[in-house]
């Protein structure tokens, strides 16, 4: 992730939309960017991409205060993870998709039995016809 970041476009879309979706920042930490590809190549004096920030606008990356980027710690005295962004960004795809993967599993499922009955319905043709022929 921190190695495509800024080199290749759909990449650098994504992961933004990802860090801004999940409020995380890096892959496992907000320092992960630190010696990234992405701080190698731009030699900006910016911490983490614009898109770690939690109110982003340009620039805001530059400092890299817990107050100013999800960093992985918590200011907040709730501890839910809808309010408090303590999580990579790894653990939060992970979330995500095991929170979706009993939809993704059903429609899988769905697809396959409907293909299943393709199948015979195409069978029962292939036998109708051939009767036909016969006759």
């Amino acid at each position: 992730m921190s190695e495509k970041y800024f080199v290749d476009k759909a990449v650098t879309r994504a992961v933004d939309d990802m860090q801004t979706d999940f409020s995380c920042c890096g892959p496992n930490h907000y320092t992960n960017w630190t010696n990234s590809k992405w701080a190698r190549m731009t030699n900006l004096s910016q911490a983490v991409p614009d898109s770690c920030c939690i109110s982003p606008e340009i620039d805001c990356g530059l400092h890299s205060h817990p107050s100013n980027i999800y960093t992985g710690v918590s200011f907040m005295f709730t501890c839910t993870r809808a309010t408090s962004p303590t999580y990579s960004c790894i653990e939060e795809l992970e979330h995500f998709v095991r929170l979706h993967l009993i939809l993704i599993g059903g429609v899988a499922i769905g697809l396959s039995i409907l293909q299943l009955f393709g199948i015979c319905f195409s069978c029962c043709l292939s036998k109708k016809v051939k009767e036909e022929r016969l006759v």
